[in-house]
């Protein structure tokens, strides 16, 4: 093999090599996204889980039982306490529910009055659209 032909074929190997290289780094920078795309969401929806399930009277009594680590004379009369003010907690939490769907009930009333079939078509599109991507609240929510 002469000098020139051996030049030529390092050449090809050597871009060849760099074409390889440049290849798995974008390959990797990729896989790296579309990791950290799906790893942050189910973080996020884990998140989301955590804080609905805290909001609810079981969960929150269970956090400040954690929080208070209470001795074994104040169980009890703590659990009391907890129970009540959970309990009236979660029913302000159904009422306020009750009436937010009141007033966007009446809101949509009152625009239906003024928008045109169009303008209330998109709306209603917009509105369907933004509750599809969440979850129904948890069951002690319902009426």
């Amino acid at each position: 093999m002469d000098s020139a032909s051996w030049i030529c074929t390092t050449q090809f190997k050597m871009e060849l090599m760099k074409t390889r290289i440049t290849i798995i780094t974008i390959s990797a920078i990729l896989l790296g996204f579309a990791l950290g795309f799906f790893v942050s969401g189910r973080m996020t929806h884990g998140r989301m889980e955590h804080i609905v399930k805290m909001q609810q009277p079981e969960g929150m009594k269970k956090r400040m039982m954690r929080i208070i680590q209470p001795t074994e004379d104040q169980v009890e009369k703590i659990e009391g306490i907890l129970d009540e003010h959970t309990n009236t907690v979660d029913v302000l939490r159904k009422k306020n529910r009750a009436q937010l769907r009141s007033a966007h009930q009446e809101l949509r009333d009152a625009l239906h009055e003024v928008l045109t079939e169009e303008q209330e078509l998109r709306l209603q599109k917009a509105h369907r659209k933004m509750f599809r991507s969440h979850r129904p609240p948890p069951p002690h929510h319902l009426e």
